[in-house]
């Protein structure tokens, strides 16, 4: 994993509260992503996109019931509200 890419999904999520974002967007082949003051942006403009394994294990890091891996959606990703 890349420095840019958090091991767990609690690190976006505490990163979002700490910037005051609705939400944060984890995509396959996107790059993390947040929406602040109602704009949707790269949270690391240097960040590589997320891979399937990298989003496969933030799904697993989760822990939250109801949470499906990319896998199961279609490899889409996790979308994260706050």
């Amino acid at each position: 994993m890349s420095e840019y890419i958090l091991p767990h999904v609690d690190g976006y999520l505490k990163l979002g509260q700490d910037y005051d974002c609705s939400d944060i967007h984890l995509a396959v082949n996107s790059r993390p992503t947040w929406r602040r003051f109602g704009q949707l942006l790269p949270i690391w403009e240097e960040a590589p996109n997320l891979t399937p394994q990298d989003t496969e294990v933030l799904a697993g890091a989760s822990g939250r019931p109801g949470m499906e891996p990319p896998s199961a959606t279609g490899g889409r990703g996790l979308r994260l509200r706050q």
